[in-house]
């Protein structure tokens, strides 16, 4: 495999300089050794956003006693449903987008171990070890 770019992690970062380098005719390779979007997108930020949304809404309602009247209920169940229907589809998606502009995706475990090396150990196989230079790594 010979690549101008190799990203490790699919996260917001790599994935959006990603695109844009295949796009421009670099060959370009993501390693991710979980899921397709990155933590932040499945697990962490993303979700989080759409957690919150709710109820920073109610805490501001808050701010108006006696204006508004009652207090808000947050159905956590549909919340969650809601936040599922939106996070769940995103690595999915952004595979068929790396796949329709020829982006590699390397399922495993990618370390930089100094300036010149890096190494890729495969998952769900035995380990194996890879060492490349990383010239070219960096765009011109």
């Amino acid at each position: 495999m010979d690549f101008d770019v190799i990203f490790i992690g699919s996260g917001h970062a790599s994935w959006h300089a990603a695109v844009m380098l295949s796009q421009a005719g670099k060959r370009v390779a993501i390693i991710e050794e979980d899921t397709i979007a990155g933590t932040c997108t499945s697990y962490g930020c993303d979700p989080k956003i759409l957690l919150d949304g709710p109820f920073e809404l109610k805490n501001q309602l808050r701010q108006y006693p006696g204006i508004i009247n009652g207090d808000v209920d947050i159905n956590w169940s549909a919340l969650m449903d809601y936040k599922n229907k939106i996070i769940n589809p995103l690595p999915v998606q952004l595979e068929q987008v790396f796949k329709a502009v020829g982006i590699t995706i390397i399922k495993g475990h990618g370390q930089l171990t100094d300036k010149i090396l890096w190494r890729l150990i495969q998952i769900n196989i035995l380990p194996r070890i890879s060492l490349l230079p990383l010239v070219n790594i960096l765009v011109d």
